[in-house]
């Protein structure tokens, strides 16, 4: 399968307004987490395609990136031209490269968006 060029890191969460257990809301701890790192570093934020999606799986948008077997949240999808520090764990898919470990994201995030590391 071919696929369209990523010009734009692209971070894909959860959405935590979308999701019901029991009669009560739930949310994704590692998704709120990259979310949280956003909002306190809002220029990374504007340097990325955040894509917010629905807990129900299947998630086909992240499926459509990285296939079935890789869409947990929160992972995100490296642009072609980016350029990962040697110290972190990419995954590969169909030639397609992404992060699916939220303190690995906020370590690239960082690195790479010269924000702040996580301790």
């Amino acid at each position: 399968m071919t696929q369209k060029p990523v010009t734009k890191d692209t971070l894909f969460v959860l959405d935590p307004h979308n999701h019901i257990v029991d009669e009560s809301p739930r949310f994704c701890p590692p998704c709120a987490m990259v979310t949280g790192y956003l909002h306190y570093y809002p220029e990374v934020a504007k340097q990325l395609d955040v894509i917010t999606v629905s807990p129900v799986r299947p998630r086909r948008q992240i499926i459509e990136q990285i296939g079935e077997e890789n869409q947990g949240s929160p992972v995100l999808i490296l642009a072609d031209e980016s350029t990962v520090p040697d110290d972190i764990d990419v995954q590969l898919f169909d030639g397609r490269r992404f992060i699916n470990e939220s303190r690995a994201i906020l370590k690239y995030l960082g690195q790479t968006y010269h924000a702040g590391l996580p301790l």
